[in-house]
C-alpha cells in the first residue's frame, strides 16, 4: 500500500485543489510581492 504525501492527503480531506491552496496562501504571497518590490525596485520600473 502506498502512502499519500501529507500535503496531498490534507487537500483530499478538505476537498481542495491547487488553486484553492494558492488562494489560501494569498496574504503571504502578497506580503512577499511587496517585500520583493521594495528590495528590487528597478525590476518594476516601466521601460
Amino acid at each position: 500500500m502506498s502512502a499519500v504525501a501529507d500535503g496531498k492527503s490534507l487537500r483530499l480531506l478538505q476537498g481542495l485543489d491547487a488553486i484553492d491552496v494558492t488562494l489560501i496562501q494569498k496574504p503571504e504571497i502578497s506580503k512577499f510581492e511587496l517585500q520583493h518590490k521594495a528590495r528590487l525596485p528597478w525590476l518594476f520600473e516601466d521601460l
